[in-house]
């Protein structure tokens, strides 16, 4: 009995020093996942780069407008012989791209490819992080269930033992039948103790993702998971994979990559297509202010940079001095670089490599992912298959519990018998629940790889089509 009494006074201790129920903050899963995700550091980082990539993207377009720059320069000559000289000249020039072989949309839509690359990532790095509140959320309240079927247990354990330590003072049983039943008892004040330094760890790690004060406790939206049997019906296995396909981030990013490797070809491609920039320049010149000799040219340049002998003519023509002393300009220029590069060829080869093993990549990607759906929605049955067979067990417990209590009025039995019978039944209703999350994750993983909103799955089921999708598109 004074065993008895000491593990009560810890367990009323424990309750006193961690306020488990009191002041908690009210939550649910969807509530936590996004408050998580507005909270983490590293995802806010990423989001900002995403921005200005965003804008860095936009701010491309200017390539395609004219380029106008200012010039100012000065120019001293100083002679042994003769007098020294000195010019000024001021300056302004205005190019236009006219014709670059659609390199420049080329390199634009690869920089528009990469960053739906990095969208893609990002929504990776999320995915990652709703993954882990879900499971911390659900094992928390997962928990907090166990937490109150153990005290129901330890309660019913401490009557039993009382009429146990009665029996033993009326000397109907043995000192050792009351050792065992006490054994019994504290076994079970101890895994109430360990659950609730669990909980308390449970309850640190939500603080953390979500930002609250370290000693918050939290209540939660889902409960009595003990009358959950799973999901009446799954979705059909090829509307599942034709959602998956639709929204699986690896697989798009596969494809963005494929297209970002084609372009690349294309850029290739586009390399015996020549440059041409338009060219207009106006300066003022003299060898003191205000200046007085004009000089403007216009010309054209065309350039073939990118291949393996690199091509470059350009031609002007101008005038420059002062009204009647005007003077008429034209210059030619013309260069070539012989086999500056042989890579060319080898680079497209590269690509084409790169493209076929993305593409195998691929395909691969699609048939592994038809076969671990198909097997997680067999697990998923197999689990529920499981968890009504030991709820049914459970129910036989319960029930030869109600026959041991008959026994133990005709004096069949010992009242130690009925308690280790109630305990083992405790055991096995701790036991259903681990068996309950194991069957909630993976509905969750089926929803997450699925890529249809999460507690979707029994009414995309019941309904034979995605939450999202119109009726008529499947009809």
């Amino acid at each position: 009995m004074q065993k008895k009494c000491l593990s009560s006074l810890t367990l009323v201790f424990f309750f006193i020093s961690f306020p488990l129920f009191s002041d908690s903050v009210a939550l649910n899963v969807k509530t936590a996942i996004a408050i998580t995700l507005d909270n983490t550091l590293d995802l806010q980082t990423q989001e900002a780069q995403l921005r200005l990539g965003n804008k860095r993207y936009k701010l491309e377009l200017r390539q395609f407008f004219p380029q106008l720059t200012f010039n100012l320069r000065s120019n001293q000559r100083v002679a042994e012989s003769s007098t020294d000289s000195y010019s000024k000249q001021l300056g302004i020039s205005l190019s236009q791209p006219v014709f670059d072989g659609g390199r420049t949309w080329s390199r634009q839509i690869l920089s528009g490819i990469q960053l739906r690359i990095n969208e893609q990532e990002l929504q990776v790095k999320k995915e990652e992080i709703q993954d882990q509140i879900w499971q911390l959320y659900y094992a928390s309240a997962m928990i907090i269930e166990k937490i109150e079927l153990q005290k129901k247990s330890f309660e019913m354990a401490e009557k039993q033992l009382e009429v146990i330590d009665l029996q033993f003072q009326q000397g109907t049983i043995t000192g050792l039948s009351k050792l065992e039943a006490e054994i019994q008892v504290s076994d079970l004040d101890i895994s109430i103790q360990k659950s609730q330094m669990e909980i308390k760890q449970k309850f640190f790690e939500l603080s953390l993702a979500l930002g609250y004060p370290m000693d918050t406790t939290y209540t939660f939206a889902e409960a009595d998971f003990l009358e959950y049997t799973g999901i009446k019906k799954l979705p059909p296995l090829e509307l599942l994979y034709d959602s998956l396909l639709a929204s699986n981030l690896d697989l798009k990013k596969l494809k963005f990559q494929i297209n970002q490797k084609r372009e690349e070809i294309n850029l290739l491609k586009y390399k015996y297509l020549p440059n041409i920039i338009l060219e207009a320049n106006y300066s003022i010149s003299g060898n003191k202010f205000p200046l007085y000799s004009d000089q403007f040219t216009i010309g054209i340049k065309f350039s073939m940079d990118n291949i393996d002998s690199p091509v470059s003519y350009s031609y002007q023509e101008g005038q420059e001095g002062n009204i009647g002393t005007l003077l008429q300009t034209r210059s030619e220029f013309f260069s070539v670089t012989p086999l500056k590069t042989l890579s060319t060829k080898l680079s497209k080869d590269s690509l084409s490599i790169d493209i076929n093993g993305l593409i195998r990549k691929e395909n691969e990607m699609r048939q592994q992912l038809y076969f671990l759906l198909k097997n997680r929605l067999k697990s998923y049955l197999l689990l529920k298959e499981q968890l009504a067979m030991e709820r049914k067990n459970l129910d036989l417990l319960k029930q030869k519990n109600l026959v041991l209590e008959i026994e133990l009025e005709i004096g069949k039995i010992k009242q130690s018998d009925l308690l280790s019978s109630y305990i083992k039944a405790a055991k096995k209703e701790i036991e259903l629940l681990t068996r309950i999350m194991e069957l909630k994750k993976q509905e969750w993983v089926i929803e997450k790889d699925s890529g249809i909103p999460p507690d979707s799955l029994g009414r995309m089921g019941e309904q034979g089509r995605s939450p999202d999708q119109p009726l008529g598109s499947i009809l």
